[in-house]
């Protein structure tokens, strides 16, 4: 988590740094396709893939510099099989994450006059997770009366991703495409693979 918040200092230092001066103000929104690796809990597997929601607030600067404020929600039903008293036992769990990402994006190739605005992205983020799990009873013999395994957990992320945005020079409305990696920093080894699409409104 030190390192993590170290990283998240410098893009605090750097961003007014490197960029003279605002040029305008963006928000947006983006819809994706979301593949979470690894355990939430020991033993919970992989969680798999969904929708995920996401908000986006920009600050443009000079030179070609973004800095990025970002929100966005996942949800899914996960199913589960565990083993209990010689039994294999199957539940479902829910998973939500509500994750808060600051980042700076830069661009890598954006001809003048042309639509087409490849950029690179990183920073950090904050994940807030949560998980309900029925399990069977963990004493006595089988019981059919679930134990309700609750956690709340969050936790620091890196993030990092690649884009593609189009749009006219003079037209405040633009889309994009992304693809990101983010590496969250639980106990077990976690990470998430996104795939997105998204506009934005220029001011």
């Amino acid at each position: 988590m030190r390192k993590a918040l170290f990283i998240l200092c410098l893009i605090a230092i750097s961003y007014p740094v490197g960029a003279s001066a605002l040029v305008g103000i963006s928000i947006g929104g983006k819809v994706g396709y979301s593949d979470y690796s690894g355990d939430i809990f020991a033993g919970s597997g992989d969680l798999g893939n969904g929708t995920t929601y996401g908000v986006i607030l920009g600050f443009g600067a000079v030179p070609v510099v973004n800095f990025q404020l970002r929100a966005s929600y996942f949800f899914k039903d996960v199913e589960l099989a565990y083993e209990y008293m010689g039994q294999t036992l199957e539940t479902s769990f829910e998973f939500r994450d509500v994750a808060m990402t600051a980042l700076l994006t830069k661009s890598i190739f954006a001809p003048a006059g042309s639509p087409i605005n490849l950029y690179l992205g990183g920073g950090v983020g904050y994940h807030f997770m949560n998980t309900e799990v029925a399990l069977a009873a963990t004493e006595g013999t089988l019981s059919t009366d679930p134990l309700s395994a609750v956690q709340n957990v969050g936790k620091m992320s890196l993030e990092g991703l690649a884009g593609l945005k189009l749009g006219a020079p003079a037209f405040p409305l633009s889309a994009f495409g992304e693809v990101g990696y983010g590496v969250i920093f639980t106990t077990e080894r976690f990470s998430v693979t996104q795939v997105s699409v998204g506009v934005m409104l220029s001011f």
